[in-house]
């Protein structure tokens, strides 16, 4: 090789060299601004993590105490029933079998015996519960489920029976496991913890609704409720939201509080409610559980969410994916009555759009709640509101807080009809 020669190669291969170190520096540089940036900390961050947990959480659980009442638990993570009921379905998926498909549920046979209730408000996708227990392919024949039943059935053998449920079909399972014992000491402890509220479902009371709907009762006219609620308005945080806050673009109109930079807007309405929009999108595929982590991510990082929340509903529409999210404060529900619903546009506390992974819109209620250690009593039970409105085309009917127009929050029913869906 000639002198020339030589030398073009040593250049290329400087070129190299220099192109290379300008690559890593600006990565390392890159990876530091994300990790400090909010909007691209959850766009970087595509694992899904304890999010899954939190996905495959139930809305609320039931134990059935016996005497066909139930008490409940809203967003049980942490709690020790759930976690026994996580490692019986466990072992199912290792060393249980199918038994059948019941075409026809019978509720009073599913619902009569001592049980854990996980109660999903959306369908379930089979594919996604299965591999987060790290079953075997293929192990579910159906597609989805919003409930699953959990029964300890027979002490002699450690026979469990688990249940999957939909609104009209369910899928019985069965396994052998010691941890047959372990549930019965579970729903021991909530019977004698139990309250004077419980409770029941509505099949078993001879409801027609579409679906089967666990209501409240107590014994009597009236129950007494140990703590009513009261609302504040939460802080204008744009820090959560905007990785240099001093750099942002601020304008008031009306009462409005607008910030935005390049690519996103945050703004502060004046019905109460806050809403972030970010207009850069990813072409990535994405599936649900990661979908649901950016938007478990994003909620995370928004300070003035400090009540606990559970996951309410989910609009799945292939690359955009829409998840609602309601609070739950004293093993209630805090709801939106009609009027906020009417005036901000939210039937559901908190909705976070995610778009192949990326969160694109964020609307939230701005409230936060607190406990207050006044009493309510409660009148109005469950069959009295029935023989009021009817069984017919009803969704669901909730009794928890309701937020009304006036930021006040009362302790009430809200009855949800299938054509609000």
């Amino acid at each position: 090789m000639d002198g020339l020669a030589k030398n073009n190669a040593k250049t290329i291969f400087l070129v190299f060299l220099i192109s290379l170190s300008i690559y890593q520096i600006g990565e390392l540089w890159l990876r530091d601004v994300l990790s400090r940036n909010f909007f691209y900390t959850v766009f970087a961050d595509r694992s899904t993590g304890t999010a899954t947990d939190y996905f495959m959480t139930p809305s609320r659980m039931l134990i059935n105490i016996g005497s066909l009442r139930f008490s409940t638990i809203y967003n049980p993570i942490g709690h020790e029933a759930k976690n026994t009921a996580d490692s019986v379905l466990s072992a199912l998926f290792s060393s249980g079998e199918f038994v059948q498909t019941h075409e026809d549920i019978d509720y009073f046979a599913l619902l009569s015996n001592r049980s854990i209730v996980y109660q999903y408000r959306f369908n379930m996708p089979s594919v996604v519960f299965a591999d987060f227990f790290a079953a075997d392919e293929g192990f579910f024949s159906f597609l989805s489920f919003n409930s699953v039943v959990i029964i300890p059935s027979d002490v002699a053998t450690n026979l469990i029976h688990v249940y999957f449920v939909d609104n009209y079909i369910m899928h019985e399972f069965r396994l052998i496991s010691p941890l047959h014992n372990t549930l019965n000491v579970q729903i021991q402890n909530a019977n004698r913890e139990a309250g004077t509220l419980y409770y029941a479902s509505s099949k078993l009371m001879g409801f027609t609704f579409e679906g089967n709907i666990f209501l409240p009762r107590w014994p009597g006219h009236t129950v007494l409720i140990q703590s009513m609620v009261e609302s504040n308005i939460g802080e204008r945080n744009i820090s959560d939201f905007f990785s240099t806050p001093s750099s942002v673009w601020a304008d008031e109109r009306d009462g409005m509080f607008v910030y935005s930079d390049e690519n996103q807007v945050l703004r502060f309405n004046t019905n109460n409610t806050v809403e972030y929009v970010n207009y850069r999108r990813s072409s990535e595929n994405s599936s649900l559980a990661m979908d649901f982590g950016a938007a478990k991510r994003f909620i995370g990082r928004d300070t003035t969410v400090v009540n606990d929340i559970f996951l309410a509903r989910i609009t799945d529409m292939g690359d955009v994916r829409v998840f609602y999210f309601d609070y739950t404060i004293n093993n209630f529900p805090i709801l939106l009555s009609r009027g906020v619903r009417e005036n901000t546009g939210l039937n559901h506390a908190i909705e976070v759009t995610v778009e192949n992974g990326v969160v694109s819109r964020y609307r939230k209620i701005a409230y936060t709640f607190e406990v207050t250690p006044d009493f309510v009593v409660q009148r109005t039970d469950a069959l009295t509101l029935i023989n009021s409105i009817g069984d017919y085309n009803v969704q669901d009917i909730f009794f928890g807080y309701i937020l009304n127009s006036s930021g006040e929050v009362n302790l009430d029913w809200l009855v949800t009809y299938v054509e609000q869906l």
